[in-house]
């Protein structure tokens, strides 16, 4: 998410992914609200990146593990926007 990023260089450096496997324990229960929030606007603006330069299908895998009472759903609520919109524009069935 930061412009200067190693990650955000070499995102540019590649360009779009057949696949994005990402492990995201701990991501979405820390207690620290802003480091949840970080790490999933984070993955929404990669979501957001890779949806307008992959025109092509691609797959997304994303793990984590966390009891329900334990996500912080507001921190999540971007990277569902993310998957919902890619989903909806990547109806195959052209419904």
């Amino acid at each position: 998410r930061l412009a200067n990023s190693v990650a955000r260089n070499i995102v540019n450096r590649y360009g779009d992914f057949d696949v994005i496997n990402l492990d995201l324990c701990g991501c979405i229960i820390r207690p620290e609200r802003e480091r949840a929030t970080e790490g999933l606007d984070a993955l929404a603006e990669l979501l957001n990146w890779q949806s307008i330069r992959r025109l092509s299908p691609w797959l997304l895998f994303l793990t984590t593990f966390a009891s329900p009472h334990e996500i912080n759903l507001a921190a999540c609520l971007p990277l569902i926007k993310a998957i919902k919109e890619n989903a909806d524009d990547s109806n195959s069935d052209g419904a």
